[in-house]
């Protein structure tokens, strides 16, 4: 029989990695990411909100639905990570990071000011 402390530690995620990948962020983590990845609010239509950045020396646009407080779908989520420009493993890396001091140390590098 698995001692309690002992289960609970197998179950936790690794360090620097999202519990569930996608599944939890919601349109104000999305929106903290875009911004300090340098993307700007360019306009609304409704509950769509639409961001404007430049990464890899290119314009980017990218949009999302606010929905609230609740999470954002994985599959608006996958669209919205491949509007952006940006990888993958960074939106991933700073989701899990934690504390808002922890996520301002993780940049793409390739993304610019416009």
């Amino acid at each position: 029989m698995m001692r309690t402390s002992a289960r609970l530690t197998s179950l936790c995620p690794p360090e620097n990695v999202m519990p569930k990948g996608l599944f939890n962020w919601d349109f104000e983590d999305v929106v903290d990411f875009l911004r300090q990845h340098f993307f700007v609010l360019k306009n609304t239509k409704g509950s769509h909100y639409y961001f404007r950045g430049k990464v890899d020396g290119q314009q980017k646009l990218t949009h999302i639905q606010k929905h609230g407080s609740n999470s954002i779908p994985p599959k608006t989520m996958e669209s919205v990570i491949a509007s952006s420009g940006i990888p993958k493993d960074f939106w991933i890396k700073w989701g899990g990071a934690g504390r808002k001091s922890a996520k301002k140390k993780i940049q793409y590098s390739q993304a610019e000011r416009i």
